[in-house]
């Protein structure tokens, strides 16, 4: 069986490599779309292609623009992209969110992403609860796969007293906050509180920020 994961995400987290690798085990031979095709990306990824299933990962890679000039127009185009392109294949979905990040409140982004589930041949979630919240949107048959454990990718931890060392951490409690620097984690909040109340704790926000200017923002924060 040959399965096409589409974004190919793998720059900014593991969790797709790893999942390959684990499907591999099982003689599941898994690709990764590159690029974007312009007109209906999907469908003509799908048709070039010529495998089995397609698993969509962050689907609003295919109607989110980053052009304001386009934005209304790959919205509607969407659909039909991925109607054709369940036309050919099976067409299955993560849902790692409900939601894309930091845009979920635009114009048809909800009903893009709401499309997405409902079309699928099956949905896939990382747990009870996340497949509860699915089912709260109208989504029914969410299969439960729990996330993977990332640190496989992430290979032997340090010892406490290194990694202070290499940090200049020094001694004392810390309130980690790790992952991609975006507004929807909540930082700036966070950050507000740690100024006010100056709890006996050191404040790390450690992560790649999503764009220069926010990294900016926070800080200067």
């Amino acid at each position: 069986m040959r399965v096409l994961f589409a974004p190919d995400y793998r720059q900014a987290v593991p969790y797709q490599q790893l999942l390959a690798d684990a499907l591999g085990e099982q003689g599941v031979e898994v690709e990764f779309l590159a690029g974007y095709r312009r007109g209906f990306p999907l469908a003509r990824a799908v048709k070039a292609w010529g495998g089995d299933i397609l698993h969509l990962h962050w689907p609003e890679e295919y109607y989110l623009a980053k052009n304001p000039a386009w934005a209304l127009a790959r919205k509607l185009r969407y659909p039909l992209d991925l109607a054709l392109a369940a036309r050919r294949v099976p067409v299955v979905v993560t849902a790692h969110d409900l939601r894309p990040h930091n845009r979920g409140r635009e114009t048809l982004v909800a009903w893009c992403a709401d499309r997405t589930l409902r079309q699928a041949d099956a949905v896939f979630a990382h747990s009870e609860k996340a497949a509860v919240k699915l089912a709260e949107h109208g989504v029914e048959r969410a299969v439960v796969i729990p996330h993977g454990d990332l640190a496989a990718a992430t290979g032997e931890p340090v010892s406490q007293s290194e990694a202070r060392a290499a940090l200049g951490l020094g001694e004392g409690p810390i309130c980690l906050m790790a992952g991609t620097i975006e507004p929807y984690k909540g930082l700036e909040p966070v950050i507000e509180y740690w100024r006010r109340e100056r709890p006996a704790a050191t404040l790390a926000i450690v992560g790649k920020p999503r764009s220069p200017a926010y990294r900016d923002r926070i800080a200067a924060l």
